[in-house]
């Protein structure tokens, strides 16, 4: 559950809207949605009232892909079944933990652009790759995570 807090002045009026660590501002007249993983908050402040309403966000498509040795040492790569959308593109990211499944539109920082069957160069078995299909604003439309195992990484020759 998310941390509502409100600040009033002397008279009663909000004067500061806070969720979690996020402001909402000019909470006289705002309507704003804010998310935090699985949960979407819906904020709504009036000069005299403030109504919040969470829900739950609706989690990302799975996207198919089929992991293989990559060309060079080291790599891997995933060959995703399908085109992305129009004006959306495909990205990765590896990290050392799995990937919980993002809410669709969440936005993404830090993944990769990619190419379905590129190689996804230094990594190792046990890795974790999360696969997205993003918007151009990187807004998650799709998504995967896999855990490699040896036999999905080049070994050297």
């Amino acid at each position: 559950m998310s941390a509502l807090n409100i600040t009033t002045d002397a008279s009663g009026k909000v004067v500061k809207v806070m969720v979690d660590d996020k402001v909402i501002e000019n909470v006289s007249d705002v309507s704003q949605n804010l998310s935090r993983g699985a949960l979407v908050a819906t904020i709504k402040a009036n000069f005299d009232s403030i109504t919040v309403a969470e829900q739950a966000g609706e989690p990302a498509p799975a996207l198919t892909v089929a992991f293989s040795a990559g060309s060079v040492t080291g790599a891997t790569k995933a060959t995703i079944t399908g085109e992305a959308g129009v004006g959306n593109h495909f990205a990765y990211a590896v990290a050392d933990n799995k990937q919980e499944t993002p809410n669709v539109g969440a936005v993404v920082s830090g993944a990769t652009t990619y190419v379905s069957g590129n190689n996804i160069t230094g990594v190792t078995a046990g890795k974790n790759v999360a696969v997205y299909e993003l918007t151009s604003a990187n807004e998650v439309v799709k998504f995967t995570a896999h855990t490699l195992v040896e036999g999905e990484i080049k070994a050297a020759e």
